[in-house]
């Protein structure tokens, strides 16, 4: 039983670390894209303004928020005065204003002129990042949503859009003034792509290797015993069994006097004071090693090695043994055997409280 819960204990221990080992490689790939797929998703943005107006005219400034003054800073709040419509304001979030991919505000007004005359399409952005980026288990994605004047929104979307609500946002970038067009990038991970073969292999030789420990532990005993019957398969030791034919070819012919008793090996007759008894092959052997054993004494461990070479036993089974045995010679003489803890001994009784 314990043996079974060490070997529950030692799978699952195993498991997870596979599983720890296998979410890290699969969180490095993802970081490892994530820091190649934002840059290359700000450039196509870039191009594709470049591409709405002409090119010897500047649209983005590339300027970093640090050295700006407080005078270009762009402020929470715009103002906007169309016609038929007068003085409106526009408030933008802070993670419009942070997220814009302009940080001069005359940049911003001019790119919202550009996008209002032609708008960006969901379609051309995600083909221009697939091919900006090195070959991915990633299945890409992208959002395109502008806010018009009114505060409505819309999207239009490009890709694997199916999967769009199991996907990862990776981020999202704002354009214009008012940071009305809002595009964001979307990656969904094929986990079982992304990792390498390599990396396989390693989850795939732990996985066999904790396998191979836990059927080991659960398997002990039964491997144990096999490997017992082995060596004395190649080792062989006189070992007797109910059913051994043997005994009586292999003992002496001359009867063993053993404390008062006498035993004739050839008939397995055991006489003495009180009668004569035929003992069974197993009681037979069993008291032959008592009479050769010194000062008739022997431990459980040899005699379960002599009766069981096999290993198949269990400790109702020497006990139902040395019990047998006690109750043939207590009907043949005044002999019993003696429970010493961890060994026997066969003891000539000297009066009626002996103990058996």
């Amino acid at each position: 039983m314990i043996g079974k819960c060490a070997a529950a204990l030692l799978g699952m221990l195993g498991i997870l670390c596979i599983f720890l080992l296998g979410r890290h490689y699969y969180e490095a790939h993802v970081s490892s894209f994530t820091e190649e797929a934002r840059p290359q998703f700000f450039r196509v943005l870039e191009l594709e303004l470049v591409k709405r107006k002409d090119k010897a005219q500047r649209v983005c400034s590339n300027r970093e928020g640090e050295v700006m003054s407080k005078r270009e800073m762009v402020k929470d709040t715009v103002i906007f005065i169309r016609s038929g419509a007068g003085e409106r304001k526009y408030a933008i979030p802070l993670h419009r204003r942070e997220n814009n991919i302009e940080m001069i505000p005359e940049y911003r007004m001019t790119q919202s002129g550009i996008l209002y005359e032609y708008p960006l399409e969901a379609d051309t952005v995600l083909k221009a990042w697939q091919k900006s980026l090195t070959a991915s288990d990633f299945r890409l994605s992208v959002r395109v949503g502008v806010t018009d004047f009114s505060k409505k929104e819309t999207f239009s979307y490009a890709g694997d859009t199916a999967c769009l609500a199991d996907a990862d946002s990776l981020f999202s970038y704002y354009i214009g003034m008012r940071s009305e067009v809002e595009i964001t990038g979307f990656a969904r991970g094929v986990w079982y792509r992304m990792l390498t073969a390599g990396q396989w292999a390693i989850l795939a030789s732990l996985f066999v290797f904790t396998l191979g420990i836990t059927m080991c532990i659960c398997c002990f005993r039964v491997v144990g015993n096999r490997c017992r019957a082995c060596l004395h398969r190649v080792f062989p030791l006189q070992a007797f069994s109910d059913d051994a034919a043997g005994v009586s070819n292999e003992a002496p012919s001359s009867p063993l006097l053993v404390l008062g008793l006498k035993f004739h090996p050839d008939s397995l007759l055991l006489e003495g004071n009180k009668g004569s008894r035929k003992l069974p092959p197993q009681q037979a052997s069993l008291f032959l090693m008592f009479a050769n054993a010194a000062e008739y004494r022997l431990s459980k461990a040899e005699i379960t090695t002599l009766l069981w070479p096999d290993g198949n036993f269990n400790d109702h089974s020497l006990h139902a043994a040395i019990s047998r045995l006690r109750k043939e010679l207590r009907s043949c003489g005044d002999v019993g055997i003696l429970d010493l803890n961890a060994v026997y001994q066969l003891r000539k009784s000297i009066n009626e409280e002996f103990i058996f």
